[in-house]
């Protein structure tokens, strides 16, 4: 009975305008965005991945993402620094003319916050970890805007 409900709450989610749709999801990794990148998959989107730290785990991913996306293109790419965030997401964009979703998955670095004792320390070493995806959000709303 589990499974039958499962099933069509899957099947009654699908969302038919988002097939083809050109879909960048950034620091996608075993334990973070797996679920982001099947949801597009199933649905029949182009995918760009950006995965920064390959593993067994994310190569079982792409395999059972392939059967159900239109194409898959997967880059190993560093994108730490905002500079290198902005030639990726223009690379990104023109690999498939434009981009329809962007979706940046972050995980932070909790050591970085190891003795940081003050709320602007804090909120500091937060806005140097989204940095770059804060590049990639504002380079590709603006290719967004302009197509």
């Amino acid at each position: 009975m589990l499974l039958s409900v499962a099933e069509f709450a899957r099947d009654a989610s699908m969302c038919p305008e988002l097939a083809g749709s050109r879909v960048l999801i950034t620091g996608v990794g075993s334990q973070s965005g797996v679920d982001l990148v099947r949801a597009f998959g199933d649905h029949g989107c182009r995918l760009i991945l950006q995965i920064p730290d390959p593993c067994a785990e994310t190569d079982a991913l792409l395999e059972i993402v392939a059967e159900a996306a239109l194409e898959v293109r997967v880059h190993h790419d560093d994108i730490g620094e905002p500079a290198e965030a902005v030639k990726f997401t223009q690379a990104s964009t023109k690999a498939y003319g434009a981009l329809d979703v962007v979706v940046n998955v972050i995980s932070f670095d909790a050591a970085a916050f190891e003795g940081l004792e003050s709320f602007e320390a804090i909120e500091d070493e937060v806005v140097a970890q989204m940095q770059s995806a804060a590049r990639i959000t504002q380079v590709a709303a603006n290719r967004m805007g302009l197509m």
